[in-house]
């Protein structure tokens, strides 16, 4: 995320900033030609008639019966949003530029800002969002030319490191540029030119000196989100004769009613001491293979749950039945849930629990293996 920010180049690659800049240049093209066009219809209509002005007449109302050529009559989206960069036509922000005395305002549509840039995103339709009509960047130069304006989002300014820095403002001092690694630093922020020198120097420091310089960026990891637990089962127990595995599938059907992240299994483990299992977990959806991981896991001999993890958490619609499962092999019998539940209220998300055809070693709603069902939300 840091490194996307600090980019030195435009959020397109050089090909489409090309392509849109030649877009943009035959849309204003167009406009030109069907000015002059206008034009020498207007001469036309001011030329001297020999029918006592009756053609002027005719002329004039079908030129009211036309529809002008404007921005909608651009078949492309692409053209229509270039048409309306630095145009005061619907424009619902705008940018003060430039010290008192020489300042310039810059009109913009956020919603294009927005798709051009997580920045603006996250300042006009975020959480934090304030809503206001103008915005103030006395530290920023005006663009000069149109040449040097950013067909990208960039409001009409030119895209220097020092826009960019001023764009950011505070924001700046929230990037985890620490938790990059040293390479990941030196290809990118350290060569932007965003960053000033004394900073540059100092992030250097902090990566390879044994005294470290105190610097005005986080240094610690994002927590990110907890994993969450649903557990389906009332009570858990063991017999002498049960639970085994011999290569046979446990497997529970369940549905949410919002979306989450479906993220690994909580699995019973040995009721007779400590023992390891190999595992193979599956998250199917309609019978289609969303995600799967071999491993294996250690239990301690308790009636705990262990993890076991999907290489990558899986997004679950709501509403919508899937299927996990488990296929264990070890030599100890292991614990196994009871009275299991048929709804579950996990948090915010309600889940709904029913018995798959894919189960032969006897898993089901009322009792078995998975207990645990681990998401994010």
């Amino acid at each position: 995320m840091a490194a996307e920010l600090f980019s030195t180049s435009l959020p397109h690659g050089e090909e489409e900033e090309e392509e849109e800049e030649e877009e943009t240049k035959r849309s204003f093209i167009q406009l030109s030609e069907a000015k002059e066009s206008a034009d020498r219809h207007d001469d036309r209509i001011a030329a001297p008639s020999n029918n006592n002005g009756e053609e002027e007449e005719e002329e004039e109302e079908e030129e009211d019966g036309e529809e002008r050529p404007g921005w909608q009559a651009h078949p492309t989206l692409r053209e229509r949003n270039a048409l309306m960069f630095n145009n005061e036509h619907m424009a619902d922000i705008h940018f003060i530029v430039g010290p008192p005395g020489e300042t310039q305002t810059v009109p913009a549509h956020k919603y294009v800002l927005a798709v051009g840039s997580s920045v603006f995103g996250a300042m006009f339709y975020g959480d934090l969002a304030e809503g206001q009509a103008q915005i103030h960047i006395p530290d920023v130069e005006p663009a000069l030319s149109g040449s040097n304006i950013s067909s990208s989002g960039w409001a009409g300014l030119a895209v220097t490191p020092r826009n960019q820095r001023a764009a950011l403002g505070k924001a700046l001092y929230l990037l985890r540029i620490p938790s990059m690694s040293l390479q990941e630093f030196a290809d990118g922020p350290a060569q932007s030119d965003v960053l000033t020198l004394t900073e540059t120097h100092n992030i250097f420091l902090w990566y390879t000196a044994t005294n470290k310089p105190q610097l005005d960026f986080p240094v610690g990891k994002r927590v990110g989100l907890a994993p969450q637990r649903c557990h389906r089962f009332q009570a858990s127990a063991y017999r002498s004769n049960q639970w085994r595995y011999r290569g046979r599938c446990d497997s529970i059907q369940f549905a949410v009613d919002r979306r989450i992240f479906m993220a690994g299994l909580g699995l019973y483990g040995s009721s007779g001491g400590k023992a390891e299992y190999s595992v193979r977990i599956e998250l199917k959806r309609q019978g289609t293979l969303l995600a799967h991981n071999l491993t294996k896991f250690l239990s301690d001999g308790s009636s705990s749950t262990f993890a076991v993890w999907f290489e990558h958490p899986v997004q679950v619609e709501q509403d919508t039945f899937y299927t996990v499962s488990a296929v264990l092999d070890g030599n100890e019998l292991s614990y196994f849930g009871q009275e299991g539940m048929t709804e579950v209220q996990s948090g915010k998300v309600t889940f709904q629990f029913q018995c798959s055809s894919d189960s032969t070693n006897g898993t089901g709603v009322q009792g078995g293996q998975i207990p645990e069902l681990i998401f994010y939300c």
